[in-house]
């Protein structure tokens, strides 16, 4: 059986073999306490409440551990659908993000954590065997099903807003600004970059434009329909925070127009034609 135990680091220094003491201490780690419950996968740790998260088979206790040598349960009431393999803790709402295997990504509210309660899920198409929340987005790393980015802007109602099916199996994710560290079994660490979402793709299958390849060089080339009757037609291109990078003013000559992207750096945009709020994404490419 697995348990959760409680060490004293003495100092920062490796410790030589000879100094280890029956087995279990060294001379700068020692045992201090322990909640002798399991399997226990997963903890995590709020300094300002002394509180202790252990995700121990499919729930999570919650200790108060101001007592290091004596944890104290506060509760037990966070049941999952799935073994808790993950938990992310997030302090300034008080949300623990759980990573529950089968049962996908588990949202909790820890404000009274005598009483949490859950604010909603999302069942990732894998196991889910680790989990990182920056911003509005929580990173799974999702076994065989790589590594899975839900939006957690609404708790209640989290979406996939993108994914990267690794090469080996991902357990474990990191994240730091724009990129994330999935360690992935064999293929090991895999180093990823997520772009965001700044503006929402739509619908254009019966609108009065497309574009004739949205992975373009120097020129985005659209078609236009004769449903459109404005001679000056005036589109807008956005990067992925939503920042306009440039703008153009276009003479309808023919049914088919260019619209230079000199100058501007690889990536994904979005371009919208201002009169209809119509948006589509263009990949920039060198």
């Amino acid at each position: 059986m697995w348990v959760f135990i409680i060490i004293q680091i003495i100092n920062g220094f490796p410790v030589d073999k000879k100094e280890v003491k029956g087995g279990f201490d060294s001379l700068n780690v020692r045992f201090i306490g322990n909640w002798p419950f399991g399997h226990s996968y997963a903890v995590s740790f709020d300094p300002s409440r002394n509180l202790v998260f252990l995700g121990s088979g499919g729930g999570v206790y919650i200790l108060n551990v101001s007592n290091p040598s004596n944890p104290q349960k506060v509760s037990e009431k966070i049941h999952t659908r799935g073994i808790v393999y993950g938990l992310f803790y997030e302090s300034v709402n008080k949300r623990l993000y759980i990573a529950a295997g089968q049962g996908g990504l588990e949202i909790w509210d820890v404000t009274d954590a005598s009483n949490p309660i859950k604010l909603g899920h999302y069942f990732t198409p894998g196991l889910a065997y680790g989990v990182y929340v920056s911003g509005n987005y929580a990173y799974v790393a999702d076994d065989s099903a790589g590594l899975r980015i839900i939006n957690i802007s609404n708790p209640s109602s989290p979406y996939e807003a993108g994914y990267y099916v690794t090469p080996g199996e991902a357990m474990g994710v990191y994240v730091s600004g724009n990129y994330a560290y999935v360690a992935d079994v064999d293929a090991g660490l895999q180093i990823y970059e997520f772009y965001g979402v700044g503006i929402k793709e739509k619908d254009f299958s019966k609108e009065g434009f497309r574009l004739l390849n949205n992975i373009v060089k120097n020129e985005i080339k659209i078609e236009l329909s004769p449903l459109i009757k404005d001679k000056i037609i005036q589109f807008e291109l956005y990067n992925v925070l939503g920042e306009r990078v440039r703008s153009y003013m276009v003479s309808k000559l023919s049914s088919k127009i260019s619209l230079s992207t000199c100058g501007i750096c690889p990536g994904i945009y979005f371009l919208k034609y201002n009169k209809e709020e119509k948006i589509l994404k263009v990949i920039v490419n060198r």
